[in-house]
């Protein structure tokens, strides 16, 4: 059991989950959305450190 949320995104979610992953972020992809599903008792410093490096994943795609 555990958590699940899609995101929209104005960007190319691929190239987003790409620089999740070389950040260590399991993401997923369904066509244009963010697919993110952490457990429901992730710890509060892990999730605060995972959503750090999502926001700066989408940023930086955003930039380009």
């Amino acid at each position: 059991m555990g958590l699940m949320i899609g995101v929209e995104l104005e960007c190319d979610a691929g190239a987003v989950i790409t620089r999740l992953i070389e950040d260590g972020v399991l993401a997923l992809k369904a066509k244009t959305k963010l697919r993110l599903l952490p457990p429901l008792n992730i710890p509060m410093d892990i999730l605060a450190e995972a959503m750090d490096k999502i926001v700066n994943a989408i940023n930086a795609k955003m930039s380009k």
